[in-house]
């Protein structure tokens, strides 16, 4: 059986400023943002993990693991929507 190392080089795509595809190594983050609290449902969450390049948004559950990237355009729309649907309040800020 193969065993893998936490450390594995895992790439990401993102999409620059300027349109310019390029990719990251999460390996090289060092200054993650860090997301705890509460959902709504009272789940305690620790560490969901991101990190904001240009135009793209990088999440994560932790440093080792697996992570992928979405525009940051996308992900206002979708967390608008997904927290909508949950019933939150969610205005276009002033």
């Amino acid at each position: 059986m193969k065993k893998f190392n936490a450390q594995a080089s895992r790439f990401v795509p993102i999409v620059l400023k300027n349109g310019v595809k390029a990719s990251v190594e999460t390996a090289t983050i060092s200054d993650w943002t860090t997301h705890h609290g509460k959902t709504a449902a009272g789940v305690q969450v620790q560490s969901l993990l991101s990190k904001q390049i240009d135009n793209s948004v990088i999440l994560a559950k932790s440093p080792a693991s697996p992570a992928f990237s979405v525009s940051k355009d996308d992900l206002e729309v979708f967390a608008t929507q997904y927290l909508t649907g949950l019933g939150y309040s969610v205005s276009l800020p002033k």
